[in-house]
């Protein structure tokens, strides 16, 4: 979870400068969640983990002028926003429900896509839940 007395009293105590290069910072996690999360992540959970980077001591470092540590590669940049996610509790349980639910949907669709009269011999021979999984699986891969 955040500090959020932490993160407000590193960002009051920030000069204009250091504020510009925050919020440019900021705005590269937020491009990053997204495109590593898409909308699995509720926005408000977004501004909670963008928040919550500013404590990490590599953006710190480079905020301070240090040493240039920040991210330089997309694959670099996906790791540090996945490692803010697994941080964070509410987080991935944002996720998890945010999968459950796409999971419910497809799951729903692939079965309407079925003829009543297979939907009832694939029950019968137990096998309907397995081609469901199969497919909310494949879909999921797509998607994800």
């Amino acid at each position: 979870m955040s500090d959020l007395t932490a993160i407000q009293n590193i960002i009051a105590g920030l000069t204009p400068h250091q504020t510009k290069r925050l919020e440019a910072i900021q705005t590269q996690v937020k491009v990053e969640l997204a495109r590593c999360f898409g909308d699995r992540l509720a926005p408000i959970m977004t501004d909670v983990l963008v928040q919550e980077s500013t404590t990490n001591p590599d953006v710190l470092a480079a905020l301070e002028g240090i040493r240039e540590s920040l991210p330089q590669t997309p694959s670099d940049w996906r790791a540090f926003v996945q490692n803010l996610v697994r941080k964070n509790d509410l987080a991935q349980r944002n996720i998890a429900f945010s999968d459950e639910a796409t999971k419910v949907k497809i799951r729903a669709d692939e079965l309407a896509k079925l003829r009543p009269d297979q939907r009832v011999s694939l029950s019968r021979s137990g096998k309907l839940d397995a081609i469901l999984d199969e497919r909310v699986a494949a879909r999921l891969e797509e998607v994800q």
